[in-house]
């Protein structure tokens, strides 16, 4: 029976908790994916007999008692307005969750900050790219302009993101393939721990052009990972990854929101600037 609440806790949690952290620089679509997987794993564990009590049908109330809808649920969270209280039974299971008003300063520290939205500006297509640097492995500062003279393709990316994983090889085979051409492609991680970001590449045996931005908001550089959403109608910026960036041999932003190298026209971009 414990283990069976176990499961349940942390599927419940992880349902709560999926539009938060963890996933902050997600796409909505890919989370509200996720609350879909999630509830589908626990209808599955609870068929099995794994939980005798399915995530799915935990009522999440309003303050004034009245039930709200999942999807109600998801626009609440996206619109960063609620936060979320738990309580639970005698036997320590999840009995509901309900919904909280954020207090004014919590409001505060949610909303949109208006910097964010100027610093997204001054990096779209046709400006300078910022003059802004990074770590080595080596825990060396390398600034952009190093690399002055050269087409610059740049993976923003992070240990704990699956996809920029999955379209790391493809961009390792691009830069190995265009060695000889006048491009650098390099790879800088937002990954908040630079030790960890270090013992990874090590484990990995990844070797080249990687540095480490960390999550730096007041390096320059850092609001190339900027993307404008609009959710609930509302404007926001999200950090997205993995992002794809590429600049001109003169310091320009030639394209700031690229397609992944999986995507043939990747190359198609790369080879219209080289040719």
């Amino acid at each position: 029976m414990k283990s069976s609440k176990l499961l349940l806790l942390v599927a419940s949690i992880f349902f709560i908790s999926c539009t938060n952290s963890d996933t902050k620089g997600y796409s909505p679509e890919l989370k509200n994916k996720i609350v879909d997987l999630t509830l589908y794993s626990a209808s599955q564990l609870e068929k099995m007999g794994t939980i005798t009590y399915n995530v799915k049908f935990i009522p999440i109330y309003d303050l004034k008692g009245e039930l709200v809808s999942p999807k109600d649920f998801r626009s609440l969270i996206n619109a960063k307005k609620v936060k979320q209280q738990l309580y639970f039974d005698e036997s320590g299971m999840v009995k509901a969750l309900v919904m909280m008003p954020l207090t004014l300063e919590e409001l505060k520290y949610n909303a949109p900050k208006e910097d964010e939205f100027i610093k997204l500006e001054s990096v779209m297509e046709g400006q300078p790219v910022p003059n802004g640097s990074f770590l080595s492995i080596d825990d060396g500062t390398v600034a952009i302009e190093s690399f002055r003279g050269k087409y610059i393709i740049i993976d923003f990316w992070a240990t704990w993101c699956a996809p920029c994983l999955e379209e790391a090889p493809i961009f390792k085979q691009l830069a190995e393939k265009h060695a000889a051409d006048n491009v650098e492609f390099i790879t800088i991680s937002v990954d908040q721990d630079f030790t960890g970001w270090k013992g990874f590449l090590k484990d990995k045996n990844w070797i080249g052009n990687h540095y480490w931005l960390g999550q730096k908001e007041g390096n320059p550089f850092y609001s190339l990972t900027y993307s404008k959403h609009i959710i609930e109608n509302s404007p926001v910026i999200l950090v997205t990854l993995p992002k794809y960036v590429i600049i001109s041999p003169e310091g320009e932003i030639l394209s700031n929101a690229q397609l992944r190298p999986s995507d043939p026209l990747f190359e198609e971009a790369l080879q219209k600037y080289l040719n």
